[in-house]
């Protein structure tokens, strides 16, 4: 992982065999950000997804092997019980140009993996919620 900093944003460049979300947890943790909103490119492999059930309360989940290109993957960096969090959704094109999307679970960089990260100055904690059995924002 490589990185290169402004005064407000953070740009990231993984490289193949990096885990998407270990890889960006770590260097959350490394600049002590409480929360950022993030976003990347690039294409991975050992993709998975999931989709939030509101009947049973949890994801259901599904792995794809091979590459896909990620056309977009968005969302935000919080804190959850002291450590950092990462919440991303993203859309996810393979060779067949079908398009996959959800909530973003975990991959692995396979060519390259490309992220801008907006940290914030007000750090965003997360709280269990029972309802939802989901740990959500707390502001």
């Amino acid at each position: 992982m490589r990185y290169a900093k402004t005064e407000s944003q953070i740009f990231v460049s993984l490289e193949p065999g990096e885990a998407v979300q270990g890889s960006l947890v770590a260097l959350a943790t490394e600049l002590g950000l409480g929360a950022a909103w993030v976003q990347g490119i690039g294409v991975i492999d050992r993709l998975e997804l999931g989709f939030y059930q509101r009947e049973t309360r949890d994801y259901k989940t599904q792995r794809f092997d091979g590459d896909f290109e990620v056309l977009t993957l968005v969302g935000n960096l919080s804190t959850k019980e002291g450590a950092p969090f990462l919440h991303l959704h993203g859309s996810f094109s393979g060779p067949d140009f079908l398009v996959r999307g959800g909530h973003f679970l975990g991959g692995q960089v396979s060519v390259s993996a490309e992220f801008v990260l907006q940290p914030s100055s007000l750090p965003i904690q997360r709280k269990y919620s029972p309802q939802s059995n989901l740990f959500l924002w707390d502001l």
